[in-house]
Parts: C-alpha cells; structure tokens; sequence
C-alpha cells in the first residue's frame, strides 16, 4: 500500500502597493476633502468648506438669520455652524498628519502636533432616514462610531497599511488573497485566517491545520513598509460613478 502524503500548506503576508480604495465600497456616509497635494475621500464638486456646510444646512432646515449666523462672516461663525449642524446630522472634521507615512484622523493634535483641517465625514439627514427608523441623540451616537471606523480604515488605506496573503502548496505558490487593510494585529490576523480558510476549499486542508498557519508560528511580513507600499493617493481614481450629495 503506497501512502500518499498529505499536501503542506504555508502562508506569507506582503504589503500591497495596488490595494482597492475601501471609499469604493458601499459606504453610508460622505467623506468630503480638499487639499493642494493628494486627492483624497469622495469625489465631489463642493469648492470650499462653506460651501459644502451651507448645503448640509438647507438639507438640515437650518436658517442662517434664525441662529444668528452670518454666512460673510464664515470663517468666525463656523464653530456655531458645525455645533447646531452637530444637532441634526453627524458629522466630524477631518485632519491629515503627513509625515513619512500619510494619516487621517478626527484629532486636531497629537503629540503637540497639529493636525491639517482637510475635510469632513458626514451622514445627511435623508441618508439617515434611510438606514435608520428611530431618532434622537441615540441614533446619532451610533452612526458616529460606525465613521469612527471608516476613518481609521481609510487612514490606514492612505498610509499603506495594506496586505496581500500569498498560500503556498508544498512549497509553491497557490493562490493569493488580497483585501486586507489596517493594523497587522489579531483581529486583522484572523481575518487572514477565515479568509485562507475559504480560499482552502476543497484541498483536504483542517480548519485546525489553516489554524497553525496563523498560530504560534503566524505569518511574517515579507517587507519591510516603503513608501511605495502607499497608494498612490496624489492622483487616486474614483469609481465611475460616484452619487452627489
């Protein structure tokens, strides 16, 4: 009787330079930007930051005259703009802190250091309708972390925190697994698991053999984090189409 051996299957994670833009997906919320040197969020035709708040104020029934705000005065009203916009809708501004590695995040500073005012992430109120049938401060706290977690998502897209997970047969390449962004931490690892799981369909493979794949002797990065593992977000592409606010 001739045994034959069981196939061995290893696993290794590199970054990858051509990740999808997560705003691509199916978000619920606009993430709207301006900056001189890289494209980044949604694409949008909003020119200035007033003129995107006085939109979402329409939309939210807000009346300049009514709260005392006035609009030639942008600059010096616009703390009261965003804080009776904050009333309505959820929206958050946005910072980018652009060291060797780009990041976006909600924070003004960080480590004594100020963060540059890009943008915003917001729901309007008739998205909110939509995905939402109750109202009130809860129904505002909740969509604010769901943001929370697109930002740091994107944030990480932007950086370059993006992997690709190659599955070898015996030594040789099977198959490659790409689509992972953010922290290489034990939630994204496990990510990795499930998804070589599947990937590993049909190939007599355990679900506790793809475990010790990713256990004690987890996957290494192969590379080291470059600056061409980041997107290239200076002239980033959007979707063919993208729905106007």
């Amino acid at each position: 009787m001739i045994a034959i051996a069981k196939p061995k299957f290893s696993a290794k994670i590199f970054y990858d330079n051509k990740p999808k833009n997560p705003r691509l997906n199916e978000v619920n919320n606009r993430m709207i930007c301006w900056h001189d040197k890289y494209h980044l969020g949604d694409r949008h035709s909003y020119h200035s930051e007033k003129e995107l708040l006085e939109e979402l104020m329409k939309k939210s029934n807000i009346h300049p005259e009514e709260i005392g705000v006035d609009m030639d005065d942008f600059e010096n009203e616009k703390g009261k703009i965003l804080k009776e916009l904050k009333k309505h809708i959820p929206i958050i501004p946005l910072y980018l802190y652009d060291g060797k590695f780009p990041e976006m995040t909600c924070a003004a500073e960080r480590g004594r250091q100020q963060g540059e005012f890009i943008g915003y992430i917001f729901m309007d109120e008739e998205m909110l309708d939509k995905l939402f049938q109750t109202s009130g401060e809860k129904r505002l706290n909740d969509v604010i972390w769901d943001m929370l977690e697109d930002v740091d998502l994107y944030s990480n897209y932007m950086s370059g925190n993006n992997f690709l997970l190659e599955l070898y047969k015996d030594g040789e390449h099977f198959c490659e697994v790409p689509g992972f962004t953010g922290q290489l931490n034990d939630d994204l690892l496990h990510d990795m698991e499930m998804a070589a799981g599947e990937a590993l369909t049909g190939e007599r493979v355990s679900e506790e053999e793809v475990s010790d794949m990713f256990g004690i002797d987890a996957p290494q990065i192969i590379e080291d984090k470059e600056r061409t593992s980041v997107p290239a977000i200076e002239s980033i592409e959007y979707g063919e189409y993208e729905e106007e606010l």
